[in-house]
């Protein structure tokens, strides 16, 4: 017990050495203190920004965005990838153009810009495979 005791006791005074440098100065790909003040204060921004678009339009958006991912899936079912292709394209450039889309992307560019200042070691295309096609 009293072995048990004394590990838990170095742990703590480890951490309790540890912890204030790291937060003054914390480790290499770590956001700072004033790093995530600033994410807040963006995510403050962004939200306000949020608040002026019409949620009815962002839900209409997202069901057809579901209908579109349905309409793809099916025809990807009947071998028809190039169909399924054009539908995707399609939708894209629609969504592109649909000025809730755009207020939407304009309200999170401050903070896709600060969070690529604090953490620019993160891709958001990691994990993405461009290697197949539509249906694979």
């Amino acid at each position: 017990m009293l072995k048990r005791f004394a590990e838990v006791r170095w742990v703590l005074v480890i951490v309790a050495i540890v912890m204030p440098a790291w937060a003054q100065n914390p480790p290499a790909g770590m956001p700072s203190q004033a790093d995530m003040q600033r994410m807040m204060q963006q995510g403050q921004i962004m939200a306000a920004c949020m608040a002026e678009i019409d949620q009815s339009r962002i839900e209409a958006i997202s069901r057809e965005a579901e209908a579109v991912s349905d309409e793809i899936d099916a025809l990807c079912k009947q071998g028809d990838e190039s169909g399924a292709l054009q539908t995707a394209i399609d939708f894209s450039k629609k969504m592109a153009a649909d000025p809730t889309v755009k207020k939407l992307r304009d309200c999170s560019a401050g903070m896709q810009d600060m969070l690529a200042g604090i953490m620019p070691n993160i891709d958001p295309a990691a994990g993405a495979d461009d290697s197949g096609g539509i249906c694979d």
